[in-house]
Order: structure tokens, then sequence, then C-alpha cells
């Protein structure tokens, strides 16, 4: 779990490679949250993204009315649940994984999970992340775009009523280590902005370099001083 204090060491984005080296000359695509409804895949894809709130409720019996031969009620089959969902397509994002502090809290390596290959053959690393967030606000703000960035939260969206924010993701995901930036959605399209080159600080890798990887981090141990 990972929260608004937690470092990032990196980011990385899983993509194919034509996109990947469009970000690497500094594009950044935000895209609407309805595409991600009809994607194929459980990695890509997510019927969640874009809602207000999920009712899951069990439905009790399914009634039909006639003009003429009345109403017909039917039981339905027990603990069948239905899910309603509200949705309002008032932004577009863009999302990375993040490579954090948090990652590393229980154990000195951290794996990232193969699933994340269904984005794309090739990967971004993205290796000064704040210097690349300020590019990105710096240009959101100069086209007075309205913003947010934060963590994705990753919760179970299966129970009862839910009210959901852009930043609130089904737990199936929580392997994504999920970064997000969204800003208002104004014409209902995807929307590019430029903020230059990141070549400096970023390369393109295959995702299955990536997938086979292991990250390892260094802990700094505190000085002891010696009893005398």
């Amino acid at each position: 779990m990972t929260n608004s204090t937690d470092k990032i060491f990196c980011f990385i984005k899983f993509t194919k490679r034509e996109f990947a080296e469009k970000l690497l000359n500094g594009q950044i695509y935000f895209n609407t949250p309805n595409s991600f409804n009809n994607l194929t895949g459980k990695e890509r894809g997510d019927d969640n993204e874009g809602a207000e709130w999920i009712d899951n409720a069990e439905i009790a019996s399914i009634k039909t009315e006639h003009p003429t031969l009345g109403t017909i009620e039917f039981k339905a089959v027990p603990n069948s649940v239905s899910k309603m969902t509200q949705y309002n397509y008032y932004y577009l994002s863009f999302s990375l994984y993040a490579l954090t502090s948090a990652l590393f809290d229980k154990d000195n390596t951290h794996k990232i999970d193969y699933r994340l290959i269904e984005f794309g053959d090739s990967a971004v690393i993205i290796d000064e992340p704040y210097i690349f967030l300020n590019s990105i606000i710096s240009e959101l703000e100069s086209k007075n775009l309205k913003y947010e960035v934060k963590f994705a939260i990753y919760r179970d969206l299966t129970n009862g009523r839910v009210d959901i924010i852009p930043f609130d993701k089904k737990l199936e995901h929580q392997h994504h280590c999920e970064y997000r930036i969204i800003i208002e959605n104004t014409d209902n399209a995807a929307k590019v902005i430029e903020i230059g080159s990141i070549e400096k600080y970023s390369k393109i890798v295959s995702s299955q370099f990536i997938i086979e990887s292991i990250w390892t981090t260094k802990r700094d141990i505190p000085f002891q001083p010696i009893d005398q």
C-alpha cells in the first residue's frame, strides 16, 4: 500500500514500441475513461473506469408487464448479484507504474508482476520521476488545465454500494502499482500535451526485460558507536 509520503524511485510505462518512442519524445497521452471500459484483457480493461458509484445488489425478482396479458413475475436465481454502475466521464488520465519505497517495506527485493506485459512489448523507464512530473504539471498549468496527481488506492468494489473517485481501483489490479495524473475532460476526447524530450533521464527497454528483472535496494546501516 502506498501513500503520499512514499518516495518514488522511478516510473515505468508499459506500452507498445511506437507509443514508447512518442513518450520518449515528450508526448503525454491522456486517455478517456470509457476507452478502458471497452478494452479486452484482464489487465488493460476496466469496467469501473469513469464510475461515480457502483451498486452490487442481489436480484430478488424480475417482472414483466403486458398491456393485455397482465403482469408476470419471476423469482431470480438465489445469490444472483447484479452490478449497476453510474458513470461520469469528466476526466482524462495518464498512468504509470511507480517503483516506490513502500514496495521494499518488507523485503530488499521486488519483482514486477508478469501480467503487466499485456500492456505492450516495450517499457519506458523514467529515472527522474519528480523532474518528469514537474514538467507535466508546468505544461498543464500553462494551458490552464485542472489536474490532480496521486497514487491509486486499491479497494474491494464488489460489496454493496460503493462511491468511487478516479483514483479508486479494484483490488485485482493492485499489482499495477499505479500513479495517476488526471485532467479535466473538456471536449470528450483524448488529449496530448508536449513537454519536450525526456531522453536525458529515460530509456526504452523490452517489457520482457522488466518482467525478468529483480529490483534490489541497499539500506543504509545506522552508525553504532563502539562501547569503550
